[in-house]
């Protein structure tokens, strides 16, 4: 979710979201009406067994009522980052 506000007024607000591959999707932020702005990215399951995480990259963008948008990539300029870690190894026999 973000808050979001101008005075102009908000025409649309977006994440961008980043796989671990590079692969990049634009994901529709809705108004909650109080300038909040939600929206679902649903990642996959992280199934590596060498125990490395998947880590995802997350720019929030908008655009105002007049046409001005957040710079690219969008805030944070790092973007945020979205771990899904890997599942534990399994002991060793013996137990």
């Amino acid at each position: 979710s973000a808050v979001v506000s101008d005075a102009s007024g908000i025409d649309r607000v977006w994440a961008v979201v980043q796989r671990p591959d590079g692969w990049k999707k634009e994901v529709t932020l809705s108004s909650n009406g109080d300038a909040r702005y939600e929206g679902e990215f649903q990642v996959e399951s992280n199934l590596r067994i060498d125990g490395q995480s998947l880590v995802y990259h997350v720019w929030v963008r908008a655009r105002d009522r007049n046409g001005n948008e957040t710079p690219q990539p969008g805030v944070p300029t790092d973007g945020l980052t979205v771990e899904v870690t890997a599942p534990l190894k399994p002991e060793e026999p013996p137990f």
